[in-house]
């Protein structure tokens, strides 16, 4: 069960993690003018935001999907991760007030799925989910990565692994 699950947070924090640099990219990239008329009605929240909170938005997006992924995936600080999460939560709850506030309920669905897909990871990651509670059952406990490592040395060396028939 625990590994379906971890499976599934990290398909969840996957998918957001490229929302989020999609949507990052194009705040910071693209000029206000032209990302208020790229996407028809439901980009015109662009207009009630300076260039400067558009491109501090952008910069929020990049570091939630960093956070996301990176530090559990090269495993330091995996601690961030639903660190991470949280504040996609934030940030996604941000943009339902504002669509809220505009009258925008057509455009709306998508934030609130993206806002349960950011809770499910926050939650996941800070409970039963947790990168740490993974290695305190031994699943990636620094004994077992030193002892895969030195099994591929020796393998890597001509010895065969302990587990290798003897001749």
């Amino acid at each position: 069960m625990k590994r379906k699950l971890n499976l599934a947070l990290w398909i969840v924090a996957g998918i957001l993690a490229v929302v989020f640099l999609v949507s990052s990219s194009t705040k910071l990239f693209v000029p206000k003018q032209k990302l208020a008329g790229m996407g028809g009605a439901a980009s015109r929240w662009v207009e009630d935001f300076s260039p400067g909170a558009l491109k501090a938005i952008g910069a929020l997006e990049f570091l939630a999907a960093v956070g996301l992924i990176v530090p559990a995936a090269v495993g330091i600080a995996p601690v961030l991760v639903p660190l991470a999460a949280t504040g996609a939560v934030m940030l996604f709850a941000g943009a339902v007030t504002m669509r809220l506030r505009r009258g925008e309920r057509a455009t709306i669905i998508a934030d609130l799925v993206y806002l349960a897909m950011a809770a499910f990871v926050a939650w996941g990651r800070f409970g039963s989910g947790s990168f740490t509670r993974l290695t305190q059952r031994g699943v990636l406990s620094r004994t077992h990565l030193r002892r895969w490592h030195e099994e591929a040395s020796r393998t890597a060396a001509g010895s065969s692994p302990d587990w290798a028939p003897r001749r």
